[in-house]
């Protein structure tokens, strides 16, 4: 039981981010706003944490396709 509210906790938070991303997105001038938080370390981060779970994703993937 635990696990289904540990799901909609992280559907949850991964909403809000996007909708604040997009309310960022749309702040002008982006320079100021958007692209100062794009430079920043902890966004940085995350940029590699994406590429990291895609390889790891295309891996799993890959692993499949050829264990069939």
């Amino acid at each position: 039981m635990k696990e289904q509210k540990d799901k909609k906790h992280y559907g949850a938070r991964f909403r809000m981010f996007m909708r604040d991303m997009t309310s960022i997105n749309r702040m002008k001038p982006r320079e100021r706003f958007l692209y100062h938080i794009m430079d920043g370390v902890p966004f940085q981060d995350l940029e590699v944490s994406i590429q990291m779970a895609k390889m790891d994703f295309k891996n799993v993937v890959n692993d499949e396709e050829n264990k069939g």
